[in-house]
This record gives C-alpha cells, structure tokens and sequence, in this order.
C-alpha cells in the first residue's frame, strides 16, 4: 500500500518585497500579524525556501520575515567580500523597511552568526534569538574560546568520526 502526502502551503498570504542596504537589493517575504515580530535568517548558501515549512505555521501567531542574504536566492550578489556585519546589516535593513522596531530573530547555521552580529549592532531592536543548529556563544573570552577549542578537539584523532557521528 502506497501513501502519498501532499503538502499545500498558502503562499497566497506571503507578500514579496524587495528593499536596499548597502547599494544591494535584498528580497524578503512577510507573513502573518502579531507580535513580536520574528525574522528567519537561513545560513550559508540556503534562501528563504529554508523556512517554508515552519514560516506558514509561525504566521498563525506571528509577523514573519524571511529574507535571502546578500548574495543568497534573491538578493543580489554583488562581488564583495561577505562578512556577518554585511548580513546582519541586511537583518536590520529589512526590519526597516518592514516597519518592525523590534523582532525575535531566528538563525539556522550561518544565520545564528549574522543574527548574533544583529544583536551586536543594534541590541535594543532583538527581543530574543533563536539558534537553528548553531551557536550565539561569543569567544571573545580567553575561556570561552579555549573551551571551544577543548570541544574542537575531541573531534580530532582515532576517536573523532565516532564522537561526531553521536
């Protein structure tokens, strides 16, 4: 027996937009009311499609932005070299351009960084962050980034493969 599911999103109430930060357009999505607002950031080489699962859901409750990151889907690709501040300038541009003053603003890989750097630049416009298979840690610490690099180092040797398969 044969089962086939058909997943159906309502895209209909996903409005597009294009605005520009730093000489670049940038494409978003915006769906949804109420607040906070939350903004999805994919990570490297991923678009807003990252998220079209959980953005239809996220939209019953929330006001959500989706946006392609400089050079990502979308957005233009200028030949720049990229860097977390240049993201997270265009998190930033597209909240305002959206009219949000403040956001929840969620990561996945990459996106935590430049949703960290967000954070960094303007704190009173974060109202939480969320990491998708990411880290918010700082390692600006001595501790913090000799933890890290302790961590780092259990994946290395005979053992490495088995410790990061767990």
């Amino acid at each position: 027996m044969k089962c086939v599911i058909l997943l159906l999103l309502d895209t209909a109430l996903t409005k597009a937009e294009f605005t520009t930060v730093d000489k670049a357009r940038i494409y978003y999505e915006v769906s949804g009311s109420g607040s906070p607002a939350v903004v999805l950031v994919h990570g490297w080489t991923c678009d807003t499609t990252f998220w079209r699962f959980q953005q239809p859901d996220l939209a019953k409750r929330f006001r959500v932005m989706a946006l392609d990151l400089p050079g990502h889907g979308k957005s233009d690709k200028p030949q720049i070299e990229y860097s977390a501040d240049i993201f997270a300038r265009a998190v930033l541009g597209v909240m305002k351009a959206a009219k949000v003053d403040r956001a929840v603003l969620a990561g996945h890989s990459m996106g935590v960084t430049v949703v960290r750097r967000a954070y960094d630049l303007e704190p009173s416009r974060v109202a939480g962050l969320v990491s998708v298979d990411g880290s918010v840690f700082r390692f600006e610490s001595e501790g913090a980034a000799a933890n890290f690099r302790e961590w780092v180092a259990t994946m290395r040797g005979p053992g490495g493969a088995r410790c990061a398969a767990k």
